[in-house]
């Protein structure tokens, strides 16, 4: 017995997965298989600016090349640790911190 799929079904599923695969949606990417230039990131290999999640030792989120919001660093052993900056949605300053084996040492720590 054969089994026939639609092409409407077929059709679909084919321009789903394309969308998908030139959306320029990215899952999980280290930092580390990024690049700098000009003071934006890009993903190795392209010359669009990297928008999308970074997993890993350093994880926070990048709009059109620049880092937004939270951003988190682990040591080898899992703690926090060195710079941690938060940035603003205008792409200033917002606070600075300094970890040491998972502790605030010096910034803008929590009381």
């Amino acid at each position: 017995m054969s089994y026939t799929i639609p092409m409407k079904t077929l059709t679909r599923t084919i321009c789903l997965t394309l969308a998908l695969l030139f959306s320029g949606i990215t899952f999980g990417v280290t930092v580390e298989e990024l690049m700098e230039q000009d003071g934006l990131y890009y993903k190795k290999f392209t010359n669009v600016p990297f928008t999308g999640n970074t997993t890993g030792q350093e994880q926070g989120i990048f709009k059109n090349g620049k880092k937004e919001g939270d951003w988190v660093s682990y040591h080898d052993n899992g703690q926090l640790d060195g710079k941690w900056t938060e940035w603003d949605e205008n792409g200033q300053i917002k606070s600075e911190k300094n970890y040491k084996d998972g502790e605030c040492i010096s910034g803008d720590c929590p009381l």
